[in-house]
């Protein structure tokens, strides 16, 4: 699914009507930034500017990195400019010391400001992320879109405003144009866990922040989280509440799709591992995701050292498959799983790359 953009180039109409233009809310002072502050104090003004709300854990969020980064690298020299607003969908997704992680690890150089208090984000009327703004020269908005990924559009906008003041630019081709046509395979929902999202199907919302002991079904439901052990229920996550010799732990999801991200976080100053499994086997290298390592004995493995996204499983045949997380400490919690399509061959070259 593309992203629904609100197209605000010359007062222009969007599924959703004619809109008008308005200034862009200035940045409030006292912002954390995370990597560098924009450099000359005035964000919006002289240069075309690509404001992207995100979270370090959303996987929608982090799709449109590549984008963002060929942006910088494609128009910087243009009097264009990337800053990116940290808005959380996580209670940990705020601390600026594991934004500053993901920021490394993701190699965004643009600025990266977390919006504590949520100024920013009330300011722009954000709920959502990822969601991306477009500001002309003249601190305008001129483009205001929320959802998956749709680089070519968003592009489009900037190279229109670039060209207001320098009509003799030449531009290349817009990033993804080619893969707009594609046809991507239906994948599973995004699945949440705790009681405000969500809770495994055999998990009572009742037992909330007690330690409850379950079973695992004999039918499971496609597209529904079970657990198995004994585990708390929190407001956004399911935490594993004992410490086990046994493989026997576990949360186990059916699924559609060709891969797999989860976020997990380990509490009690310990990293966790936990042993993945797909329909019943340990991965192969071939479908392994970047976060995932081989053990002495071959088992696939994720060690979870800090909160955030992790990438388990990527490339597989598309179709149901079943992903098993066996947790033998405690400690580990687990907020989501996300699922990633891939194209239906014949509709147009594949975008979505095999490793993030």
């Amino acid at each position: 699914m593309g992203m629904v953009g609100i197209i605000l180039a010359g007062c222009g109409k969007s599924e959703q009507g004619e809109i008008s233009h308005r200034h862009a809310p200035p940045l409030p002072e006292g912002l954390t930034w995370v990597n560098r502050a924009p450099t000359d104090g005035s964000e919006f003004r002289g240069k075309v500017t690509a404001l992207f709300f995100f979270d370090t854990s959303s996987a929608r969020s982090i799709q449109w990195f590549p984008c963002l980064k060929a942006w910088q690298a494609r128009y910087a020299a243009h009097s264009f400019a990337v800053i990116g607003i940290v808005s959380a969908e996580y209670d940990f997704s705020l601390d600026p010391m594991l934004v500053s992680g993901a920021v490394r690890r993701h190699q965004l150089t643009f600025p990266v400001a977390t919006d504590g208090e949520y100024a920013v984000s009330r300011a722009y009327q954000v709920q959502t992320v990822p969601r991306l703004f477009i500001v002309d020269s003249q601190g305008v908005l001129r483009y205001d879109g929320t959802g998956d990924r749709n680089c070519a559009s968003a592009e489009r906008i900037i190279q229109q405003l670039l060209r207001e003041h320098h009509p003799t630019l030449q531009f290349p081709p817009v990033f993804g144009a080619e893969k707009e046509e594609a046809v991507f395979y239906p994948v599973t929902a995004p699945l949440f866990l705790g009681r405000v999202h969500g809770q495994p199907v055999n998990c009572d919302p009742s037992d909330t922040n007690t330690i409850v002991s379950l079973t695992l079904p004999s039918e499971r439901e496609e597209g529904k989280v079970y657990a198995v052990g004994r585990w708390s229920l929190f407001s956004s996550s399911l935490r594993h509440a004992e410490d086990s010799e046994e493989m026997d732990d576990c949360l186990t999801v059916k699924y559609r799709g060709v891969g797999v991200d989860v976020v997990m976080r380990p509490e009690g100053g310990y990293w966790k591992e936990v042993f993945v499994q797909l329909n019943g086997r340990w991965l192969t290298r071939e479908v392994a995701g970047t976060d995932i390592v081989f053990d002495e004995k071959g088992r696939s493995v994720v060690e979870v050292k800090s909160p955030r996204l992790y990438n388990l499983i990527t490339g597989q045949p598309y179709g149901v498959h079943e992903l098993r997380l066996i947790s033998q400490g405690k400690g580990l919690s687990v907020y989501s799983f996300s699922f990633r399509s891939t194209e239906i061959p014949g509709t147009g070259p594949v975008w979505e790359s095999r490793k993030p």
